[in-house]
């Protein structure tokens, strides 16, 4: 009996063993406790929106500061941040989270510790994938180091962002997918029209708030990112040739659509825009210098949804537009169509 008691016993402490490693292995947001005591004074550089992450970051011990001359706690928030600074801080977020307490003993370099932990858990390909970390880190490289820091399950898709719609993100470059998981996950939310910046530095304030987004998902950012619709377009066969166009692209940013129209040649000044279904909208009237080689019609969104609830064809879902080139604004010289296939994702409701 004694000995089946002994047995049991050693069966039960591998389960919790295996159990523990397991949960290590696994991860969790909860293992990022409060180690510091912030008070709005615990910086005397810090105020605006990045404050809150600032307190988030160095409440959990992620984020340090430093001391001035004067003895006034700075967390310096303009300041770049290089690349061993980076890899320091993305080895402390994946150490907490998977609940592997490490004490990093600095070395020579300092950061050789963090560049072996990055290297043992995936964080960085090999030691020589960066040739210099005391060098500023960009935004791409920033982006594709803390992408790898955790797994694809941290970093839960909330939003909306098609490929190609960040304007300035090469798809080509391997820090695109980094980005893109980023910006999908909300921890990465963009400049004006969802720019990112990859080759700029990132500074520590706006590091803040991603490591802040990272670790506290409930911080991170709603929104949708559509890329441009490349639309098809027909000429009718009965124009003059005062207008040739090579292409026209879409894009939307908040309540405004974009349509940016490349002109091969054209002699018309006025274009008009547009006759949709039985009804006709005439949204606008623009006057174009002969010499131009592309032009942009801005449309409220709240416009366009009318005409395309009026005007789509509900098995295609398309939007029909219709424009007018002419060489006054009394007499029409040209006159072509374009169809908008995906122009449905845009809104969410429509009638059926």
């Amino acid at each position: 009996m004694k000995r089946i008691f002994s047995l049991l016993a050693a069966l039960c402490l591998l389960f919790s063993l295996c159990s523990s490693a397991m949960a290590a292995e696994k991860g969790n947001f909860s293992n990022f406790k409060a180690v510091n005591t912030y008070a709005y004074d615990s910086f005397a550089d810090v105020s605006g929106w990045y404050a809150p992450y600032v307190s988030t970051v160095y409440t959990l011990g992620l984020m340090q500061g430093t001391t001035s001359e004067a003895g006034e706690r700075m967390f310096n928030p303009n300041d770049s941040l290089s690349l061993a600074e980076t890899i320091t801080l993305a080895c402390r977020i994946h150490s907490t989270y998977f609940n592997e307490p490490q004490e990093f003993t600095q070395g020579s370099p300092w950061y050789q510790t963090y560049i072996d932990y990055a290297v043992e858990h995936g964080i960085l390909s090999s030691a020589d994938e960066y040739t210099n970390y005391t060098q500023e880190a960009t935004r791409a490289q920033f982006a594709s180091i803390l992408a790898r820091t955790l797994p694809d399950e941290a970093y839960e898709e909330i939003n909306t962002v098609e490929l190609g719609a960040i304007p300035d993100v090469d798809m080509n470059q391997s820090y695109a997918l980094s980005v893109y998981k980023l910006y999908r996950a909300g921890v990465l939310t963009g400049g004006e029209g969802g720019s990112f910046s990859p080759d700029a530095s990132i500074s520590r304030s706006e590091v803040a708030a991603v490591v802040g987004r990272i670790v506290q998902p409930s911080s991170r950012q709603s929104f949708t990112l559509y890329a441009p619709l490349y639309v098809g377009f027909t000429m009718d066969s009965a124009n003059e040739g005062a207008v040739s166009i090579t292409g026209l692209t879409m894009t939307t940013e908040g309540s405004t659509c974009y349509l940016t129209m490349d002109f091969d040649s054209q002699k018309s000044r006025f274009l008009s825009i547009m006759n949709a279904s039985e009804s006709l909208y005439i949204l606008k009237v623009v006057v174009i210098d002969p010499g131009v080689d592309h032009f942009t019609f801005a449309f409220p969104m709240e416009t366009l949804q009318e005409i395309y609830t009026s005007s789509r064809n509900p098995q295609e879902e398309k939007l029909i537009m219709e424009f007018y080139a002419s060489g006054d604004p009394s007499s029409v010289m040209d006159r072509f169509y374009i169809s908008i296939d995906q122009f449905a994702k845009y809104f969410s409701t429509l009638d059926s």
